[in-house]
């Protein structure tokens, strides 16, 4: 087998990956098959309309270096009844036109008021105090892989108008993160000055549609389109969650990518050699510190590794021909040790499952 690199897949959004699997029963090595299939014409279709499936890395992929950001209108305060293009219209021209995103939005879906306003309470930055009748009165806008300066500046010029309540940062795990995981929809992939995003899939590739009608050519970008059947597994931003039963079909998925032998993350052993514990007090004490974690054992770390390797999906899943290794990351969280955010590492596990063995490769 070649090498592989993918950077993300979404079984969770995506339900084509449950009808082969559950209802016409498809083997792990026919899935696999496919998933690598559709990689590769995925990767030959975007090069067609000049981007490189590599350079999607940090738009699909969780950042250290970057943050995420929901921000928050109230559509009752909007006289227009297509609120989302009205809201499109106010932050799209404030983001710069250099930087990568993927960008979701949809309305807040809660079966409870009182809930609603405990996660924005609890989690928002809010510059107006807003009085929630019905959740769904709630439109958000997240947007990952940006900066905190450019979210203070947007925030900055859209507190005057009406609609604009304020917004969240889903950097690091919260209830509203996780509830807005399983509602809201990707709307588009903005790479530079270009604008990725789906279209019907009996519309051939060769062409570009803009079935959601934004005005993203009148701002001086160029939209390119792909069918949904490739743009939404492979194309789509998964935020970030705990890995619940009804979820963990997307990362047998993902694993599946890599291997046709699939093992339940949370039953494997983590395994941390004596000489990573050397290098992480060595090249990542600031962390280490951050966590409580100086002076930590190898079996302690991998204990809190395994502890928390359901906390997220795993993402970037690679096989090295040479080395005969296969390996995804995963987004670890530690509580910090003073009142900060927690403190974020992402961990590089070699996947082995004859073996039963996650082995950490190294942790940044």
């Amino acid at each position: 087998m070649s090498d592989i690199s993918i950077h993300t897949i979404n079984a969770r959004g995506y339900i084509g990956f449950d009808i082969l699997r559950d209802h016409f029963k498809i083997s792990n090595i026919n899935l696999q098959r496919d998933i690598l299939n559709s990689v590769a014409y995925l990767s030959d279709i975007l090069d067609a309309k000049g981007v490189q499936y590599s350079q999607l890395r940090s738009v699909l992929t969780p950042s250290l270096d970057k943050e995420d950001v929901c921000l928050l209108f109230d559509s009752s305060q909007i006289h227009d009844s297509w609120y989302g293009g009205f809201v499109f219209n106010k932050f799209f021209p404030l983001l710069n036109k250099k930087s990568n995103h993927t960008i979701l939005c949809g309305d807040l879906i809660c079966s409870s008021t009182k809930l609603a306003n405990t996660m924005l309470k609890d989690t928002a930055n809010l510059a107006k105090k807003v009085n929630i009748s019905t959740p769904s009165q709630i439109y958000c806008v997240y947007i990952s892989n940006i900066s905190k300066a450019s979210i203070e500046s947007m925030s900055s010029t859209l507190q005057d108008l009406d609609c604009f309540i304020g917004y969240a940062n889903m950097t690091y795990g919260s209830l509203l993160k996780y509830h807005l995981a399983m509602h809201l929809c990707n709307c588009c992939i903005k790479f530079g000055s270009k604008i990725i995003c789906a279209h019907e899939d009996d519309r051939p590739n060769e062409e570009n549609s803009n079935l959601v009608g934004y005005p993203y050519e009148s701002y001086g970008y160029h939209l390119s389109s792909i069918q949904g059947a490739f743009y939404s597994p492979y194309l789509s931003y998964k935020i970030e969650c705990p890995v619940l039963a009804p979820l963990k079909s997307d990362v047998d998925v993902s694993l599946n990518a890599l291997s046709i032998d699939i093992k339940n993350l949370g039953e494997m052993e983590v395994m941390v050699e004596s000489g990573k514990i050397g290098y992480l007090h060595k090249e990542k004490l600031g962390k280490l510190q951050m966590a409580g974690m100086v002076g930590i054992t190898s079996e302690e770390l991998a204990r809190k590794i395994k502890e928390k390797i359901n906390n997220s999906y795993i993402y970037g899943m690679t096989y090295l021909d040479n080395f005969n290794t296969m390996k995804f990351n995963t987004m670890l969280q530690f509580p910090h040790l003073g009142n900060g955010h927690p403190m974020r590492a992402v961990a590089a596990l070699e996947y082995k499952p004859k073996d039963n063995v996650l082995r950490l490769i190294t942790m940044t």
